[in-house]
Formats: C-alpha cells, sequence, structure tokens
C-alpha cells in the first residue's frame, strides 16, 4: 500500500531579495552614504577587534609558553630524581614533536610590532633554548648513569664533558639534580618568566593606546551614521513590511505545522520555499523510515509474521467476535537436534509462509514463540467451526508438500472463540487448553475448547 502523502504543490511566489533590491534603489543616495559610513565605522571596529585578538592569541600564546616549559621542567626533574624514561620520553616528545613552546614563541613574534617587546620575547626564548641544553645534558647524565642500553639519539648526541663522563653514577645524578633544580636554573627560569610578563605587559599598553584612538573616531563616526538612520526609517519600514509578509508570518505558518507533524504549506517568498521544498522532502523521507522502522518493531524478522508485542496490542483491540487459534510445531526440538538450527529456521519460515496463506487477509497471523504461532481471526459473523477446520486441514496438507524439501513436521492447534466464552474467560487460556488437549492426545491434531478432540488433521484431510 502506497503510504506516502501528497505533497501540495509549490505556490509562485516573490523573491524577498529583489523587493529589498528595489526597496535599496529607491534609497541610493542615503544608502550609499550610508555604506561610506558604515564602512568606516567597520574599519575602525575591525581595527579595534584585530588588535584585540592580536593580544588574545599573544597572551594564550604567552600561557603556553609558560605552560610547555613547565611542563618540560616538570618532566626533566621527575626524570632525574626517579630515573623513570616514560619522562624522558615524553620530555623528547614535547621538545622534538609537539613543539608547543616554539608555536608559542612563533605566534607571539609574528603579532608583535614593538621592537623592544619583541626584544623581551626573544630574550625568553634564548634562555629557554639555553635552559633546554641544560636539561639535556642533566638527562643525559641520568641516562649515563643509569646504564640505559639504547638512547634516544637526540640525547646520544648530547656530549659529555671528559670530567663530568669520569664521574661515578652517584655523582652523576647529584650533578643532574643540581643543574636543574639549584638556584642558577631557577633564577632563569624567573628571568623567562619576567621578560614575557614585560612583553605582554608592553602588549597590552599598545592595544590601550589603539582602542582609544578608535573610539574616538568610531564615535564620530556614529553621529553622522545617526542622521542618515533617520532618513532611511521609511524604506527600512516599507522593507518590514514586506518581510513580514513574505516571511515572519508564512514562518509562523510553517512553525505550526512543524508542531503539528505535518508538511509545510508553500506560502512565503521564492528563498522560504525554496526551504521548503527541502523540509517536504526530507519529511516524506522520514515518513517512509518511520514506516520501515515500524514494520521491523512490529513483525518478526524471521518469518515476516506480526510478532508476540503486535498479537499483544492485536488481541486487545479485537476484544470481540474472533478466534484465536494457538498452533505449536510438532517435536520441533528433535528437528534442531538432528538437522541443525538453520534448516529449523527454514522450517519455521515454511510453517509460517502456509500458515499466512491459508487464512484471510483479514486474519492476523502472528509467531508469539520460538516455534509457537497464533491466527488472530476476525470477522467471524460468516465463519464456522467447519471453516476453521478445513483451513487447519489445508494446512496439513501443504506441510505434507513441504515436506518432500525440508524435514516434514506436523501441527497442534487449539481453537477458542469469543463468542464461546464466558465473560470472565481469557481467550489465550482458553486456546492454551485446547491446545494441550491436542498435545495430550498424541500431536499433529487440534481441539476446540470445551469440545471433544476431532481425529488427526492429516488423516481427515
Amino acid at each position: 500500500m502506497d503510504t506516502t502523502e501528497e505533497r501540495p504543490p509549490t505556490k509562485r511566489s516573490t523573491s524577498i531579495q529583489s523587493i529589498n533590491a528595489v526597496a535599496l534603489v529607491a534609497a541610493v543616495f542615503l544608502a550609499l552614504i550610508a555604506t561610506i559610513t558604515l564602512a568606516r565605522l567597520f574599519n575602525e571596529r575591525n581595527a579595534m577587534e584585530e588588535s584585540h585578538v592580536r593580544y588574545e592569541q599573544c597572551n594564550e600564546a604567552a600561557h603556553e609558553l609558560m605552560v610547555a616549559s613547565d611542563f618540560l621542567t616538570t618532566e626533566v626533574q621527575l626524570y632525574v630524581l626517579t630515573g623513570n624514561e616514560e619522562y624522558l620520553n615524553s620530555y623528547l616528545s614535547e621538545v622534538l614533536y609537539d613543539k608547543n613552546r616554539d608555536y608559542a614563541i612563533e605566534t607571539i613574534h609574528a603579532h608583535l610590532e614593538n621592537d623592544d617587546a619583541r626584544s623581551k620575547l626573544d630574550m625568553a626564548f634564548n634562555r629557554s633554548n639555553s635552559l633546554a641544553e641544560t636539561e639535556m645534558y642533566a638527562m643525559r647524565l641520568v641516562a649515563q648513569a643509569n646504564g640505559m642500553p639504547q638512547m634516544p639519539q637526540a640525547l646520544a648526541d648530547v656530549a659529555l664533558s671528559e670530567q663530568d663522563a669520569a664521574l661515578e653514577p652517584e655523582a652523576m645524578r647529584e650533578l643532574a639534580r643540581t643543574l636543574v633544580m639549584g638556584e642558577e636554573y631557577q633564577k632563569n627560569k624567573g628571568l623567562i618568566v619576567q621578560n614575557v610578563n614585560e612583553c605582554t605587559s608592553q602588549l597590552i599598553v599598545t592595544l590601550q593606546d589603539q582602542e582609544e584612538l578608535s573610539g574616538k573616531k568610531f564615535d564620530s563616526l556614529l553621529a553622522v551614521l545617526l542622521v542618515i538612520v533617520i532618513l532611511l526609517v521609511i524604506i527600512v519600514a516599507l522593507a518590514f513590511v514586506a518581510n513580514y509578509l513574505l516571511v515572519v508570518r508564512p514562518a509562523r505558518v510553517h512553525a505550526l505545522a512543524i508542531s503539528n507533524n505535518d508538511p509545510l504549506p508553500p506560502e512565503g517568498s521564492k528563498e522560504l520555499q525554496s526551504v521548503v521544498d527541502s523540509y517536504n522532502r526530507m519529511y516524506e523521507e522520514n515518513h517512509q523510515r518511520t514506516l520501515l522502522l515500524q514494520h521491523e518493531a512490529e513483525t518478526d524478522p524471521l518469518t515476516g509474521l506480526l510478532n508476540r508485542g503486535s498479537y499483544t496490542r492485536l488481541i486487545e483491540h479485537h476484544g470481540n467476535d474472533i478466534a484465536l487459534v494457538l498452533i505449536d510445531v510438532d517435536l520441533f526440538k528433535e528437528v534442531n537436534d538432528n538437522f541443525g538450527h538453520d534448516v529449523g529456521d527454514e522450517v519455521l519460515k515454511s510453517v509460517a509462509n502456509i500458515i499466512a496463506d491459508n487464512f484471510r487477509t483479514t486474519d492476523y497471523a502472528c509467531r508469539i514463540g520460538g516455534d509457537e504461532f497464533a491466527v488472530i481471526m476476525t470477522e467471524m459473523h460468516d465463519v464456522s467451526r467447519g471453516v476453521i477446520e478445513r483451513k487447519l486441514f489445508a494446512i496439513a496438507s501443504d506441510l505434507r508438500v513441504a515436506g518432500r524439501r525440508l524435514p516434514r513436521v506436523t501441527l497442534s492447534s487449539g481453537i477458542a472463540l469469543s463468542n464461546e466464552l464466558g465473560p470472565d474467560e481469557d481467550i489465550f487460556k482458553a486456546a492454551d487448553k485446547a491446545l494441550y488437549q491436542a498435545k495430550h492426545r498424541g500431536r499433529n491434531c487440534y481441539a476446540f475448547y470445551s469440545d471433544d478432540l476431532r481425529g488427526p488433521a492429516e488423516d481427515e484431510a
């Protein structure tokens, strides 16, 4: 059944862009003056923003520089103290590959305009490089003292002095600790921080001067723009009306349609209708996906019949004037044990197809368990017990034919009719009792609730 909803045809509409263009032409003289003024305003604003962005980038880079420097200090000190090669590898990874310190220096240097600030930054960078050499030397001492079998190439390239190379291992470690934890090392670290802070301070002063000058120009241009805005009010009002009629009002209609989960009506400007077309296409595709998901949620993936959840909902919905036929595959476990589960699945699919083919389109065939099936027969005013019996005989006959290519199986069935039940009786329990009676008689037969058992369906077919 085709469930695709027919979308309303798109109406031809005016482009809001064209309307705005006409309004702009009508006010071209005022717009030209406003454009020039706005351009200057934007230039001043951009100048302030660029100054601020440069400051933010430099400030962030300065922070990253200090973080990277502190990280290297921490890693080298931990390596010197513990000899754990993990800290050595972390240090070398930062210096040789990540290079956060170098990138931070490059970022700051690229944005600075003050020569004095650049000089301070260069001093910090040079001191940082000098400390890096000291740190590498200290780690080389520790690696030598610990007898590292295979040093990283960057560490192996560090040459020890003859005097230091002749030291005992513990003396090497002590010298390494002095190099990276002594007063001279801490002093150089402090000078780096000082140089970076001085560079940042000068950057702030430059930024403040630029912002103050740009602010004065900005204020004067705003005064000019205010006069122009008053003259443009009428044109803006006309444009507002056009936008309301072609954009705002249709958008409200569309919002209501979306809240009601309906397709969008073809209203509004040409641009808005383009959005409407796209939305309606997605709406239709989503509707089809929803139907597919609903089908998957309601059906058994192996047999294609309705699943247990669908059965429960249908029983609740069709409470009166129905017949319930419960069907079990006899000794199905032996099929799985003797032929394997793949063959067992094929048997179940064959049984499901035969059941579905022999009942009406108004009946609901369900798989409610492993080898358990149920058929809810509706509109029972024209259906008698004999009709149900003939259907069961036809199923048994079809199973014999199917048994030529698959392991032959038989079915046991229990039937209950709602119009034969008492007000407090449950139709499923009634049909289940009838099914139990059929199995008790030896399977391959059927039984009606509260009725005597009939002979095997196979014999009577």
